[in-house]
């Protein structure tokens, strides 16, 4: 994925497993990191693999898609892999709760310090209104399915 972006995005969601292999009708998106070159950025590759994910599940039956989210700090976005709240709820996921985890909080604390580069600490300086444990709140985000 991190040479070829642009091939996995575009990859056959019939490849996917049948619905009825796996164990439960909740898929949960663990991490969601696609790293690849500057220009790749910001062109929708990620969300693009959700939607697709999104329509697949739909159309297998699937009852829900589940997923952890942060709060939009560059940052933290780039370091953890995982999408923000703000981009799965654009996606129609719903916000159920969260709590600090403890490796972010450790994650930001070492950030906010200047332990990563000087460079992320200084994406941290709009974000200092924010507590520790409010920047490293994962958040529950679940999108309820209706078979097509």
């Amino acid at each position: 994925m991190q040479q070829y972006p642009e091939a996995f995005a575009a990859s056959d969601p019939q490849s996917l497993p049948a619905r009825e292999a796996l164990p439960s009708r909740a898929l949960r998106i663990w991490c969601l990191q696609v790293v690849a070159d500057e220009g790749y950025r910001g062109r929708g590759l990620a969300t693009g693999m959700v939607r697709r994910l999104i329509a697949w599940a739909q159309a297998e039956g699937w009852a829900e898609i589940r997923a952890q989210a942060i709060l939009p700090i560059p940052p933290l976005l780039d370091w953890t892999g995982l999408f923000s709240r703000e981009a799965y709820a654009r996606l129609g996921f719903e916000a159920r709760g969260g709590a600090a985890s403890p490796e972010l909080l450790e994650g930001v604390r070492h950030m906010r310090a200047g332990g990563h580069s000087e460079q992320v600490r200084k994406q941290w300086e709009p974000f200092a209104h924010l507590s520790d444990e409010a920047a490293a709140t994962l958040h529950d985000m679940v999108l309820p399915l209706q078979p097509l």
